[in-house]
């Protein structure tokens, strides 16, 4: 795992590397080439030297501005779409995936996995649910019965030992049946 994130890395580098060089290897050719085909003085040079750099400086501009926009589709729009699927999962709500179908560029491989986690931790949520329920309806019968017998004893006219065990038959039957 660790060599596929690094020779991801590595990757990233040296395309990023390559666009700069290509901007830079297309600006100069450009120069070279208009410098070439026209024959001015040392005087007209240097009149039109600023003008020249304004042109390198808009080409500059002009490729800094694709650079942003390819790094927004294939960078920060897909990272901003699994974040906001992450939050999601993190604030409970795991009926939700992420698509599989390929729009997520680079981090399409951790698409599958981010799913299975969800998957899991929805699982693990409906487990917690059961549990708590089952826990609560266990503890509601033996907690209802001693209450009922704690009733019983401080009721002013004690009830006879034989009907306060038929009594709390009844209740337990009651409290059995009632869930």
């Amino acid at each position: 795992m660790r060599e596929e994130i690094k020779h991801e890395a590595i990757s990233i580098l040296i395309t990023t590397v390559i666009f700069f060089v290509l901007t830079a290897f297309v600006v100069t050719v450009s120069l070279v080439v208009f410098l070439n085909r026209l024959e001015y003085t040392e005087e007209q040079i240097r009149s039109a030297a600023p003008v020249t750099a304004i042109i390198i400086g808009i080409i500059t501009v002009l490729f800094v501005i694709q650079y942003a926009v390819i790094r927004y589709f294939t960078v920060l729009r897909p990272l901003r779409e699994i974040q906001a699927h992450l939050e999601k999962v993190t604030s409970g709500v795991f009926a939700e995936r992420l698509s599989e179908t390929g729009q997520y560029g680079t981090f399409d491989r951790i698409v599958p996995s981010i799913n299975r986690m969800t998957e899991e931790l929805s699982s693990a949520e409906i487990l917690k649910t059961d549990f708590v329920s089952n826990i609560s309806h266990e503890l509601k019968t033996p907690l209802s019965v001693i209450r009922n017998y704690g009733n019983l004893l401080m009721a002013e006219d004690p009830v006879p030992l034989q009907e306060a065990r038929m009594l709390s038959r009844q209740m337990h039957r009651w409290f059995s049946l009632e869930t």
